[in-house]
């Protein structure tokens, strides 16, 4: 339901758009940038695409669509004039627009990226030449989720060095989003026995 709900958020400007263009030329060109945002959000919502920030640019999204949905509207009234048929159209579909997104869009955003989750294959560190990354698999537990990966360095190369090689000595964690997604993203690696596990976890905001 909530998924559901996230569409709308990015779906109801371009519908509003839609019912409100009056110029082929605007309306392709606004119509354009609002659907290529709403495919981007949608796109990283569903991890086909790594955006750091995606808290942040989901919230931002229906404002700023807004504002594009409102200079289409004044450029359009300056080439063709104030609308005759149902002049106080626009005002009442972006009405709908600001009850729905304002309400919606904190919503969506909370549910969906405050939690812990697993992190994308993205943000898996490299390594170094004559190193080797194993295959990565996934798990939650405690309040985090994480993925990792057995990782080894050149033969005879003890496990100690081949951490500090990674720079991996200690656990190193920053915030998942810019400003409002303070989720931890930390990096990491465990020396069991022989082996040394690569991972990447993120955490919840209360965990």
């Amino acid at each position: 339901m909530v998924a559901v709900l996230c569409v709308l958020v990015v779906a109801v400007p371009l519908g509003c758009w839609a019912v409100l263009a009056r110029t082929a030329v605007v309306g392709a060109v606004v119509g354009l940038l609002l659907a290529g945002g709403a495919g981007v959000l949608l796109a990283a919502g569903a991890g086909l695409l790594e955006l750091r920030g995606l808290f942040e640019l989901f919230l931002w999204y229906p404002l700023g669509a807004a504002l594009l949905v409102g200079a289409g509207l004044r450029v359009e009234r300056r080439l063709r004039g104030v609308r005759e048929h149902a002049p106080h159209a626009p005002r009442a579909v972006l009405r709908v627009h600001a009850v729905v997104v304002t309400a919606v869009a904190p919503l969506c955003a909370l549910v969906l990226f405050t939690g812990a989750d697993v992190p994308p294959p993205a943000v898996v560190p490299s390594v170094p030449p004559g190193f080797t990354l194993g295959e990565q698999g996934v798990g939650c537990g405690s309040g985090s989720c994480w993925r990792e990966a057995a990782v080894a360095g050149p033969a005879g190369m003890p496990s100690e060095e081949v951490v500090r090689r990674l720079g991996l000595q200690d656990d190193h964690c920053h915030a998942n989003g810019w400003l409002l997604d303070r989720r931890p993203l930390c990096t990491g690696a465990v020396i069991n026995g022989g082996s040394i596990r690569l991972y990447v976890s993120l955490g919840d905001l209360i965990g």
